[in-house]
């Protein structure tokens, strides 16, 4: 049984790389491969980003609750404040796609990987004013844009 999911593991594993380069910026997925999922497709990716996402900011806490250091409420919000800039927390997933969908509608964003397109949506869902918004969207394309270009 271990020998087989070890296996089934690095088939998985080698797969990563087999996304056409179009669809990767600096080996993250962008944009362009958003563009390519269907819709059941795009509610698993976002399911599993966030679980993904939820489970590593898990791992904190679990190995404080082994040890014996406790967070205080300041790193309790801390690590709150991270999750809600990886993902928008509290959202619908159905938002979150549609979101998704709207950003990558532009061609200009395509490059974008898809993590810093959830941090741009986390902001407009956040009401954040709307030059903040589009400020950190301007810096994100210009790295994008510039990893491409490596």
């Amino acid at each position: 049984m271990k020998k087989s999911a070890l296996v089934l593991l690095l088939a998985s594993l080698s797969c990563v790389g087999q996304f056409p380069e179009v669809y990767q910026t600096s080996g993250q997925l962008n944009g362009r491969y958003w563009g390519s999922l269907d819709e059941h497709s795009k509610t698993q990716f976002i399911v599993g980003y966030s679980e993904g996402i939820t489970s590593s900011l898990v791992t904190p806490y679990v190995a404080l609750a082994l040890g014996s250091s406790k967070l205080d409420e300041k790193g309790n919000k801390l690590l709150k404040d991270i999750m809600q800039l990886l993902f928008p927390r509290g959202t619908p997933y159905g938002d979150v796609i549609k979101g998704l969908d709207r950003l990558f509608a532009e061609p200009e964003n395509l490059p974008l990987p898809i993590s810093s397109a959830l941090k741009v949506l986390g902001m407009k869902f956040r009401s954040d004013k709307a030059e903040d918004v589009e400020a950190e969207l301007r810096r994100l394309r210009i790295i994008a844009t510039k990893q491409n270009q490596n």
